[in-house]
């Protein structure tokens, strides 16, 4: 009989290892030609006495889990697609009532404070790998986003940055490159700033007002042609003791779309650390304490990234929502508009939210993050339908809302 307690530890700590076992399995078996593979998997629940039911549900539920972990496993071809299956799982686990044919339990019970199941199930890896494809596609977009990170200056604590100070510099241009190395790592094509250009971004932000900071940096994002930018800000405070100082450091970090200025993803952690020494300024704790200043850097901008890789995900699955008004010459122009975004590719739902004679206002939802793209495709459709023949359809952007606006040609 196997012995679930020895191995549940494994399996909780490092879900990643159960989908590598899905490689393994693959690399010396038939299965990737079949349409559904049997596996065993095991779950387990925290158990208190008296609610076994609900201890068996969750272990249970867990198991299932575990068992189309594997079966991604077997269907996933390299590192980057097993990291963001791990993180969009949950997602795709909420069908696994179709990805999971049928299960058996082979073994179950209280062990200690848990409840421990073992399971065979058979997966259908023809509806995992239907599920796979979007995370696919999301992975080649995000080998096309453009992103650019800049150093907020405008937020310090009481030991500051002055980022014309050569050593305060090195800090600033350290912790940019770890932000990089982090983008890079995760396949996003990075706008590698030189030294001239980082100062002169620097000493805009510092100029500009606070209510315009946002504009500025959002102009710049523009400028560079990068889709995302990422602002950081460090924060360092030092509070004295007799003999021991604390020292905070507080990253805070935003990830934001250049185009609507809406944020993807805000982070910030704190770190603590004890010392004997009495530092005057940011730079002299940073060399102090480097290996935890990256580690911090690496951190935050990691979790961005995981924050928007499911969001992504979620978008290409569900369509991302579009705001748009439309007014035509007539009213039946308004008609002849509706049927066609039904046609055009990745638009996977119309919803008319207000219509008056030739005017509507509409919300679609497309799957895919790329607004140019969108307006590329509804234009083709446009011109080749015969009910706009002899018309011009003009697109403008007013805050988060598409305006087309048809034109008699002249």
């Amino acid at each position: 009989m196997i012995n679930l307690n020895e191995i549940r530890g494994t399996m909780k700590t490092n879900p990643l290892l159960l989908i590598f076992l899905g490689w393994m399995l693959i690399a010396f078996s038939p299965v990737l030609f079949a349409e559904e593979v049997t596996v065993e998997a095991e779950g387990s629940a925290r158990y208190y006495t008296g609610e076994e039911a609900e201890a068996k549900r969750n272990a249970l539920r867990e198991a299932q889990r575990n068992a189309v972990n594997q079966g991604a496993g077997m269907l996933l071809t390299s590192e980057t697609e097993v990291r963001d299956f791990d993180l969009v799982s949950d997602r795709i686990l909420a069908k696994s009532k179709g990805i999971l044919k049928n299960y058996e339990i082979l073994e179950e019970g209280p062990q200690g404070t848990e409840y421990l199941i073992r399971i065979k199930a058979t997966i259908d890896t023809e509806v995992l790998e239907g599920d796979l494809r979007t995370l696919r596609t999301m992975q080649e977009l995000t080998g096309r986003k453009t992103v650019v990170v800049f150093y907020n200056p405008k937020v310090q604590g009481n030991l500051p940055f002055n980022p014309k100070n050569p050593d305060d510099y090195q800090v600033i241009s350290n912790a940019l490159s770890e932000v990089n190395s982090v983008l890079i790592e995760r396949r996003f094509d990075v706008i590698d700033n030189d030294l001239g250009k980082v100062l002169k971004d620097t000493e805009d932000m510092l100029l500009a007002a606070d209510a315009d900071f946002k504009e500025v940096v959002s102009q710049k994002a523009a400028d560079y042609g990068a889709q995302y930018f990422i602002t950081f800000s460090v924060v360092l405070d030092i509070d004295k003791g007799k003999r021991i100082n604390e020292v905070r450091l507080n990253w805070i970090s935003k990830l934001q779309n250049t185009t609507s200025g809406s944020i993807v993803s805000d982070k910030s952690v704190t770190s603590i650390k004890k010392s004997r020494e009495d530092f005057a300024r940011g730079a002299d704790y940073y060399f102090a304490a480097v290996n935890q200043f990256r580690s911090v850097a690496r951190k935050v901008t990691s979790e961005m990234v995981d924050e928007w890789t499911r969001r992504m995900y979620e978008l290409l699955e569900d369509g991302m929502p579009v705001a748009m008004r439309f007014t035509g010459d007539k009213s039946r122009h308004a008609s002849s508009f509706l049927r066609m975004l039904q046609k055009v590719e990745g638009i996977k739902q119309v919803k008319t939210i207000n219509r008056s004679g030739k005017e509507m206002e509409l919300r679609i939802y497309y799957t895919n993050p790329d607004i140019e793209t969108l307006l590329y495709k509804v234009e083709d459709v446009f011109y080749t339908n015969r009910d706009f023949k002899g018309f011009e359809l003009e697109v403008s952007k007013m805050a988060d809302k598409i305006i087309f606006s048809m034109q008699r040609e002249e």
